[in-house]
């Protein structure tokens, strides 16, 4: 799994978390440069009062000086509070209202740098260990991506991309690209294409992990080459992520599991009714011939 750059003491490993606080600390901090900022203004009327009205001077110079010290502490607040979370840091002191602290203090370094590893690697939902301890997974206040444009990493990266493709279709040409992929200008059957566009999205061709393939005999092929092809009937569970593959030898249809129990296989499938969509076919009794499962 991808390890975030994060220091540990920041305590904001989860993205939504480190993003969220980021934007409420930029507004805590612009709410300490405004307010002392009209403080001092209301302070500077009070000593042209002063000068007015000098027979009024010691109610107006408490206000004056009253004004002036609370314009200095709202200033500082920012400062203090990373006075106090670094003390907190170095003691190794490790109480939940301090993790609190710890997390808003460096939120805007987390979400940098959990943006920066993302979009080098691409990960998956992360729950960190600063609010989502005290609220939950608040991973879907923001979605986070990888190089590809979409979240996951492993079997859920490539099942994620292949569900932002469906409703791709022949009618429209959004089918298309998964043939240009390939290097064919629309003519030809596109399941295997779609899975291996999928698979190119996910950096698993390059890294080896599911082959580029036209041909559904050529991914059986591949798979059975690994010794990572399981026959239907085998007593084999197929799992997300895995390959699947119909027909006699496996060499009609293709798609990619998304999930499967003891009676059925739900998969995401390319050129199904001449578009990408979802499809749940029966693990017994049907053209099921076996699945590839890719080494993530």
């Amino acid at each position: 799994m991808i390890k975030f750059l994060v220091d540990l003491n920041a305590n904001c490993s989860d993205y939504a978390v480190a993003s969220t606080l980021n934007l409420a600390y930029k507004i805590f901090k612009m709410i300490c440069v405004i307010v002392p900022i009209i403080l001092i203004v209301f302070a500077t009327i009070d000593v042209s009062k002063i000068m007015i009205a000098p027979d009024n001077k010691k109610n107006n110079v408490s206000n004056v000086f009253k004004k002036v010290m609370a314009a200095i502490i709202i200033f500082m607040v920012p400062n203090l509070m990373n006075v106090v979370v670094n003390l907190n840091n170095l003691a190794g002191v490790g109480t939940s209202t301090f993790s609190i602290a710890s997390c808003l203090n460096n939120s805007e370094t987390s979400s940098k740098s959990i943006t920066a590893a993302v979009y080098k690697e691409g990960a998956g939902t992360e729950k960190g260990s600063g609010l989502t301890g005290m609220f939950g997974d608040l991973s879907g206040l923001s979605q986070y991506t990888g190089s590809s444009g979409v979240a996951g990493e492993g079997a859920q990266k490539l099942i994620n991309i292949a569900i932002g493709e469906i409703g791709n279709n022949e009618a429209d040409g959004t089918h298309m690209k998964y043939e240009t992929f390939m290097g064919f200008d629309g003519s030809e059957p596109w399941c295997a294409m779609f899975v291996s566009w999928c698979a190119n999205e996910a950096k698993f061709i390059e890294s080896g992990i599911i082959p580029k393939y036209s041909a559904c005999s050529d991914g059986v092929a591949f798979f059975q080459g690994k010794g990572s092809f399981h026959l239907e009937g085998s007593g084999y569970t197929p799992q997300p992520g895995d390959i699947i593959f119909f027909g006699p030898g496996g060499s009609s249809h293709t798609g990619i599991v998304e999930k499967a129990d003891a009676n059925n296989v739900y998969t995401i499938e390319g050129n199904t009714s001449d578009m990408v969509a979802r499809r749940t076919h029966a693990r017994t009794g049907s053209t099921v011939y076996g699945y590839g499962t890719p080494a993530y």
